[in-house]
């Protein structure tokens, strides 16, 4: 899943940066078959995006 197609409130949250990606990726990359790789990042995505949905920004 590409990280443009993530949809969340890009006004209050960002998406991780490019350097944080790559390293999420080589996390995975340890642990699962180059072939699961990308599923397991889309799962990463979305809980991301999941987590966001429920955060507070209104706290300050």
């Amino acid at each position: 899943m590409e990280d443009k197609e993530l949809v969340f409130d890009r006004e209050h949250h960002i998406l991780y940066t490019k350097q944080c990606r790559e390293e999420i990726l080589n996390k995975i990359s340890l642990h699962y078959s180059a072939e699961d790789v990308e599923k397991i990042f889309t799962k990463v995505q979305l809980q991301y995006i999941e987590f966001l949905k429920d955060y507070r920004t209104d706290l300050g």
